[in-house]
């Protein structure tokens, strides 16, 4: 599956939000398997993937949870 292809429910967030959303939706994780995978909240990853939180940790623990590499992330 082409992530970048696919649209955020997110109207307008785009680059590292959108990579860990549809990340997270490729995995087949829902908000409390991904919240239960990277012990972070379910609000703050919903924050995350709105683009509201820019945590660079909360983005650091959801990527490694993800297997994301941290160069994708800007980290």
């Amino acid at each position: 599956m082409n992530m970048a292809a696919n649209i955020s429910e997110f109207k307008g967030v785009t680059g590292v939000p959108v990579l860990l959303a549809e990340a997270r939706r490729s995995k087949g994780y829902s908000l409390d398997d991904m919240a239960e995978t990277s012990g972070l909240t379910v609000s703050e990853i919903v924050a995350l993937e709105s683009g509201k939180d820019q945590d660079r940790q909360h983005i650091r623990r959801m990527g490694s949870a993800l297997g994301l590499p941290l160069a994708a992330l800007g980290i």
